[in-house]
């Protein structure tokens, strides 16, 4: 891969650098992907962000401002708390290679692979090829991001909706921690998955179950699919969750251990019969078309 080279840093290439999105519903295991594909030293994922969406509309609707200024404000964005995962970059970090990225012609996806791979040079990853997002807030954005990411690759993991819902149960400080928010995340993650099939996008499509069951067999087909022979290390992500941003939150204390089956089915015994019959009135013929029976 061919590499700028700024003081004595290795600035990654945006030419050769591609770009991919995991998504899905939230709660679908796109932390646990994250985790094992960021183990692949050509692959960076920073943690969860809620800028590129809304930066997206900004870039469309109000470009009357100089490129260096948009960048700047971007850059400045991404440093904000509340704006990120505990991102640990700065705003000096993220200008390495600025002035490179504005005699290019400028486009937003572009700008994203800088703070991106800026991001993962300064967790000591100088060898990346590919760069990607799991933040599930995109999911909901597919239509504008396949727009700004014409090039991008998806990767859609689905999950039993019942085990999204009680999921999402437990996080009660988060919307979907109420039913119908739930099941409305579910929905339209589908209807999503569906518009960018349509659209010809290049899309795969992973259920979790098959992540957790028969990683190593789910795994080929990712790197496969990213471009990449298949790597057995990947699978010991755990020892290096801390780059995910959530070793310290609850709900994702699984991702501490090997992968395991034990987040299956846990809905059982959990949701009431009310909350199944909702789940199985809104959802059931549409999770019906990925193999999944509600009426069990």
């Amino acid at each position: 891969m061919i590499k700028l080279v700024l003081g004595d840093r290795n600035i990654n290439s945006i030419s050769d650098t591609s770009f991919f999105f995991i998504m899905g519903s939230g709660r679908n295991g796109s932390t646990l992907l994250s985790a094992i594909l960021n183990e692949h030293a050509k692959i960076f994922i920073p943690p969860e962000q809620f800028v590129l969406p809304y930066y997206a509309m900004e870039w469309q609707l109000s470009r009357n401002m100089s490129d260096n200024l948009f960048v700047d404000r971007l850059f400045a964005a991404y440093t904000k708390p509340g704006n990120t995962v505990n991102w640990t970059v700065t705003f000096d970090q993220l200008q390495k290679g600025k002035y490179d990225l504005l005699k290019t012609p400028l486009s937003y996806e572009n700008i994203t692979k800088r703070v991106f791979l800026n991001y993962g040079n300064t967790l000591g990853k100088y060898l990346i090829e590919s760069v990607g997002d799991n933040s599930p807030l995109m999911t909901h954005h597919s239509k504008l991001i396949s727009e700004e990411f014409p090039r991008a690759k998806f990767i859609y993991l689905i999950r039993d909706p019942r085990e999204v819902v009680y999921s999402y149960s437990k996080m009660k400080d988060h919307p979907a921690s109420n039913i119908n928010h739930a099941i409305w995340k579910w929905k339209d993650s589908i209807r999503m998955y569906e518009y960018l099939k349509r659209k010809k996008k290049d899309v795969l499509l992973i259920h979790y179950k098959d992540l957790v069951s028969f990683p190593e067999e789910s795994m080929e087909k990712v790197l496969s699919f990213l471009g990449y022979n298949y790597d057995p290390d990947i699978f010991s992500f755990s020892e290096h969750i801390d780059a995910m941003g959530v070793s310290n939150l609850e709900y994702h204390q699984n991702l501490n251990n090997p992968i395991n089956t034990s987040s299956l089915n846990k809905w059982r015994g959990k949701l009431n019969e009310a909350e199944l019959r909702l789940i199985r009135k809104s959802l059931g013929k549409l999770a019906s078309k990925y193999d999944y029976d509600l009426s069990d």
